[in-house]
């Protein structure tokens, strides 16, 4: 295994990490769905059933369906672009998907 090789193996090995972590922290979404449709559906007791609070729970379990819908997109494209340097294919892709990744985390990736 060249020195080259060993790198592309380490730097997939952080892309999954990083997929793990995305997909982990995305999860954080779900409370503010089950909230926001118990809101909806009136099973939290928040005062009197109106239509503000029938449009705040569907509003609220919209965005959070939204966000881990997002979170696991983007967990799942980190997969993939460790997927494609562990198999040395996909250059486009990788460049492609490491750029969406700085401009997402501009002080975490680099």
């Amino acid at each position: 295994m060249t020195e080259y090789e060993m790198y592309l193996n380490i730097l997939s090995i952080v892309y999954y990490i990083a997929a793990a972590i995305v997909g982990l922290v995305s999860l954080f979404a779900i409370p503010g769905i089950m909230w926001g449709m118990g809101l909806a559906l009136g099973l939290v007791d928040a005062g009197p059933r109106s239509a503000q609070a029938i449009l705040a729970g569907a509003g609220l379990a919209g965005l959070g369906l939204l966000l881990l819908a997002i979170g696991w997109t983007i967990a799942w494209l980190l997969m993939s672009t460790a997927r494609k340097l562990r198999e040395r294919k996909g250059h486009t892709f990788c460049v492609v998907i490491a750029s969406l990744l700085c401009l997402l985390a501009p002080g975490i990736a680099g």
